[in-house]
């Protein structure tokens, strides 16, 4: 395997390209200020440009450094891996893929220093392994889980000099979903508005960082469901100030409601045992063995628990069941269920809200 080719490989586009791009600069500095560095974009959008990918690729391993010097090559986000075999015109790329391109890629010439970026990686392609065999570094990135991105936002505030409060990697992460790039601008920012050694808190996150990706978390949910009145009410006024219709929020409050009325009623029947961190994965397990064939068929939805995401309903979901009684749930959907019909919406959700949280013992 030659020692001068180095391949990453991942789903997240982000965190290939700046483990590559880490590389890339690593390759340069131990070729010397002379080295000759490019890069060369690897990636195939039309079935139509594989040739020209191809022959753009090779005359760039090909071609001398300046006054013979070494050369330092990136084959950024190359992607032909994605491509599904049956596709349409995709014969002439498997043939270039596995009798040129790849013969090229695993054996750079010994003055060229190479790096690949695969994106996404095709794991199960015998390419995929053939590259793995041939290189002299491979490094492949798993799908970022939460916990993960978790370090990553931690990470991100402590090489800006400033600190990261209780909490608010798994806020950043609720707000900023389907990018990790967004998720750790987002942190960058926040860190800069906290100052060299400032505090970034959960508040922070609120007020500064935007709800980014396709996700049905909306603010106020949350806020309303941790019983936090001052939080539940500021974050109404963040949603109206954009928002006009009550409508999505009202529709993710019900959703939300209607799983957290059946986990309640669980626990009430001695069936699982509820906690301020939600619900143990075992005991999920034996509730769906016993209870999840009386709900039909396992299309995902909020009528039926056990279609949800384990993680997402024993540890995102089910604390909000150990704050509430099942009165206060049911009480509550019911004066949810006013809302849109009451001609104010924002007053009437807003009251719905004082009322939900009020009737429950201070103290």
């Amino acid at each position: 395997m030659p020692a001068n080719l180095s391949i990453v490989a991942g789903a997240d586009e982000f965190l290939v390209d700046r483990e590559a791009r880490r590389l890339f600069e690593a390759a340069k500095a131990a070729a010397g200020a002379d080295a000759d560095p490019e890069v060369v974009d690897g990636s195939l959008r039309l079935v139509s440009d594989a040739p020209a990918v191809e022959s753009r690729i090779r005359e760039s391993l090909a071609v001398m450094g300046l006054f013979g010097s070494a050369k330092v090559v990136w084959v950024r986000s190359l992607n032909w891996l994605e491509l599904p075999k049956a596709q349409a015109g995709s014969e002439e790329v498997v043939a270039i893929l596995e009798q040129h391109l790849i013969p090229l890629l695993c054996a750079p010439a010994p003055d060229v220093r190479l790096v690949v970026s695969l994106i996404p990686p095709g794991r199960t392609r015998k390419e995929f392994k053939q590259l793995k065999a041939a290189a002299g570094t491979f490094v492949d990135l798993p799908d970022p889980a939460p916990e993960a991105l978790a370090s990553l936002v931690a990470a991100a505030f402590r090489e800006a000099g400033a600190k990261a409060g209780p909490d608010v990697a798994a806020a950043l992460l609720e707000r900023v979903t389907g990018s990790t790039r967004a998720l750790l601008a987002e942190a960058e920012k926040l860190a800069v508005h906290a100052g060299p050694g400032g505090t970034v808190g959960v508040d922070d996150v609120r007020r500064l960082t935007p709800v980014f990706g396709e996700s049905d978390f909306f603010e106020p949910v949350d806020a309303l469901l941790s019983a936090d009145l001052a939080w539940t009410l500021a974050s109404l006024d963040r949603y109206f100030f954009n928002n006009t219709s009550a409508r999505p929020l009202l529709a993710s409050l019900h959703n939300r409601l209607r799983l957290l009325i059946q986990l309640r009623a669980f626990a009430d029947a001695g069936l699982i045992r509820l906690t301020a961190s939600g619900v143990a994965d075992r005991d999920l397990k034996a509730l769906a063995a016993r209870f999840a064939p009386l709900h039909g068929g396992a299309a995902k939805s909020s009528s039926n628990p056990f279609s949800q995401n384990p993680w997402y309903l024993g540890t995102k979901v089910a604390p909000a069941a150990a704050r509430f009684t099942l009165r206060e749930l049911v009480d509550l959907q019911l004066d949810l269920a006013e809302v849109a019909a009451s001609g104010d919406e924002e007053g009437a959700l807003r009251a719905a809200c004082v009322r939900a949280l009020g009737r429950r013992p201070r103290g």
